[in-house]
């Protein structure tokens, strides 16, 4: 049986080099998948991103009551 029969779930860091770093690629993979996800859904013209309109007319009207 091969240290990579049960990879990434197999023993730690005793598989060698290149097993130790394909395992930090994989959590490095999943970390970028999770990034580009939540810039989509966030990001610039993200589905999710809220108006910044809102906040700037909501400003003026506190602005303009603390004025007069």
């Amino acid at each position: 049986m091969s240290k990579w029969d049960f990879w990434p779930f197999g023993p730690g860091y005793e598989g060698g080099f290149w097993y130790s770093v394909s395992k930090f690629a994989l959590v490095g993979v999943f970390l970028l998948i999770i990034v580009g996800y939540l810039r989509f859904l966030f990001g610039p013209k993200g589905i999710f991103r809220e108006d910044p309109k809102r906040y700037t007319q909501k400003k003026k009207k506190n602005e303009h009551k603390f004025r007069h």
